[in-house]
């Protein structure tokens, strides 16, 4: 009986540069799958990529130019009491 694990990862690109992120932990017995564990996050364009699997780094680095980022950004509503 062989136990295998492997991750699978999903990208979904919204139109704002927010990235969708599904990854899927498949798990096979003797080459059949076993199950499956969903783990889903979504990044914003600039969020800090440190850790994330080099086809996801590759997808924002491609997506996220600098006018994507400033465009997110100028879209987010100022918080009450922020300072610039």
């Amino acid at each position: 009986m062989t136990l295998d694990q492997h991750d699978e990862y999903t990208v979904t690109a919204k139109p704002n540069g927010v990235l969708e992120v599904l990854r899927q932990t498949v798990v096979t017995m003797d080459g059949e799958v076993f199950g499956r564990k969903n783990d889903r996050t979504t990044l914003a364009p600039g969020d800090d990529l440190t850790g994330q699997p080099e086809a996801v780094t590759a997808i924002a680095n491609t997506i996220w130019t600098p006018d994507v980022i400033a465009a997110y950004r100028a879209s987010i509503p100022a918080q009450p009491g922020a300072t610039a």
